[in-house]
C-alpha cells in the first residue's frame, strides 16, 4: 500500500507538470492570463492554469488507484464545480455570492455523500466542560468550516509559492505522521494534492530559476487546496477511529484559520464587507515591514511545518483538549500582534525619514509612496503625516489603516485578490 501511495503522488506531478506545460500556450485563448494592473503587483502577463493542470492531475493519480475513485465521488464532483468556478472566476470574474453558493453546495455534496465521515458530529472537549456534541447543527457547522477553509487558502495564494507551499508542507506532514490513521479512501487523495501541489511549486516557487515558465494556480487551484485539505481533516477528526481530537485537526491549518480570522475582524471593524477584497492579508502585512518574497515563503512554510508538529505532540501527549484549544488562540494572537507590531515599526521609521527628506528638500510630496491604494500623495501637516485622496486632493486625510508601499513591486509578487 505505501508504494501505491507514493506511485499515486508521482503520477499526480507528472500529469500536473505535462498539464502546465500543455495549458500555457492556451492561456491568452481562454482568457487566463492574469495581467498586472490595480490591485495585481506582479509584472507582465502569467498565465493562470495552475489549478486546472492540478486537477488533471488529482484526477488522472485517483483513476489509476484501483477502487479509489468509486470511493470518493462525491468529492470528485466538489473539485470539479470548485475548479471550475474558479476558472470561469479567474477569466471573467463572479460575484462573492456566486463564489459564496458554490462553495456551500459542494461542502454540503461532501457532507451527504462522502462515505468517509465528512462531516462535524462532534467538536470534542475544546472548553473542558465536556464534548461538544452538535447533533442537529453538525450540516451548519460543518459547512461553515469547510467554507471557511475553502476561502482562507484564497486569502493565502497572494504571493508566489505561498499558498502551494503550507499546502504542501502540512500534506506530507499529514501523510507521513499519520497517515495510517486517515481513512484509506482519502490517501490516494492526499498524495495526489502533494504530488500535484508539488509540482506545481516548480512553476511558482519564489526563485528566479522558473521566470520564463511563471504560472498561477488562480482561484481554481487555491479553492481546490482548501477543499481536498479541509475534507481530509474534517474526516481524520471524527468517529471512532479518529487520527486527531477536532481542536487539534485546526493546527494543520494555523495559519489559513490566522489569516480568515484576521482578515474577518479588520474588514468588519472599518465598516467593509468581510467578502471585500484588500491588501491587509498578513503576506501583505509583512511585505509592508519590509519583508521579500523569498522570505515570507519560507517564514510561512517553516511555521505551518512547527504548527503542524505541535498539533502531533498535542495529540500524542494526550494534552486536554481545553490546553490546546487556549494555546492555538494565544499563538495566532501572538502571531498577529508581532506582524502588526513590526508594520508598526516599519511605519515609523519611514514616516520619520520621508519627514526629514521634506524638511531637508522644501518639498511637501513624497513620490515613493504614491502607490498607496486610494491616496495620492503624503503630506505633514502641524507634525502629523497626512495624505490627500486622489477623488478629493484637496482635502487632507490622516487614516488610521494606511500601510504604505515599500519602494517598487516585487517582481514575483502575485495577485492579491481573494474569493472571500
Amino acid at each position: 500500500m505505501p508504494q501505491v501511495i507514493w506511485l499515486t503522488g508521482l503520477l499526480a506531478a507528472s500529469v500536473t507538470a505535462l498539464a502546465v506545460f500543455a495549458l500555457r500556450p492556451q492561456a491568452g485563448r481562454l482568457g487566463l492570463l492574469d495581467v498586472a494592473g490595480g490591485h495585481k503587483m506582479h509584472q507582465g502577463a502569467v498565465p493562470v492554469i495552475g489549478g486546472i493542470a492540478m486537477f488533471l492531475g488529482l484526477l488522472a493519480a485517483v483513476c489509476v488507484v484501483p477502487g479509489a475513485f468509486g470511493s470518493v465521488p462525491a468529492f470528485m464532483t466538489g473539485c470539479a464545480i470548485l475548479v471550475s468556478m474558479g476558472a470561469y472566476d479567474d477569466a471573467h470574474g463572479l460575484s462573492p455570492k456566486a463564489r459564496l453558493l458554490g462553495h456551500v453546495v459542494v461542502a454540503t455534496l461532501v457532507f451527504y455523500f462522502s462515505p468517509h465521515g465528512v462531516r462535524l458530529e462532534t467538536l470534542g472537549n475544546f472548553l473542558g466542560i465536556g464534548p461538544v456534541n452538535l447533533g442537529p447543527l453538525s450540516l451548519p457547522v460543518t459547512v461553515f468550516v469547510m467554507v471557511a477553509a475553502i476561502n482562507a487558502f484564497n486569502m493565502m495564494d497572494g504571493l508566489d509559492g505561498l499558498a502551494g507551499g503550507i499546502a504542501l508542507a502540512t500534506g506530507v506532514v499529514l501523510l507521513v505522521a499519520a497517515g495510517t490513521h486517515v481513512r484509506p479512501g482519502l490517501l490516494p487523495v492526499l498524495a495526489s494534492l502533494i504530488g500535484g501541489t508539488a509540482a506545481f511549486l516548480c512553476f511558482n516557487a519564489p526563485t528566479m530559476l522558473n521566470r520564463p515558465v511563471r504560472t498561477f494556480m488562480g482561484d481554481a487551484g487555491s479553492t481546490l487546496i482548501g477543499f481536498t485539505l479541509a475534507t481530509v481533516l474534517v474526516s481524520a477528526g471524527q468517529g471512532d477511529q479518529a487520527a486527531f481530537a477536532p481542536i487539534n485537526s485546526v493546527w494543520f491549518l494555523f495559519l489559513p484559520a490566522t489569516e480568515v480570522i484576521q482578515s474577518t475582524f479588520r474588514r468588519v471593524l472599518l465598516g467593509r464587507s468581510p467578502f471585500a477584497p484588500d491588501r491587509g492579508h498578513l503576506h501583505h502585512q509583512l511585505r509592508a515591514a519590509g519583508w521579500s518574497v523569498r522570505g515570507i515563503f519560507i517564514f510561512f512554510v517553516a511555521t505551518t511545518i512547527i504548527a503542524d508538529c505541535v498539533g502531533l505532540q498535542l495529540q500524542r501527549a494526550g494534552a486536554p483538549e481545553a490546553l490546546s484549544f487556549v494555546l492555538l488562540l494565544a499563538t495566532s494572537g501572538a502571531l498577529m500582534a508581532a506582524i502588526r507590531a513590526m508594520v508598526k515599526r516599519a511605519r515609523a521609521v519611514l514616516i520619520r525619514e520621508e519627514k526629514h527628506s521634506v524638511l531637508a528638500d522644501g518639498i511637501g510630496d513624497v513620490p515613493h509612496v504614491s502607490d498607496v491604494e486610494g491616496f495620492d500623495r503624503r503630506h505633514y501637516v502641524r507634525g502629523r503625516s497626512v495624505f490627500t485622496t486622489i477623488e478629493n486632493p484637496n482635502e487632507p486625510v490622516c487614516p488610521r489603516f494606511v500601510t504604505p508601499q515599500f519602494g517598487p513591486p516585487d517582481v514575483e509578487a502575485q495577485s492579491d485578490i481573494d474569493v472571500a
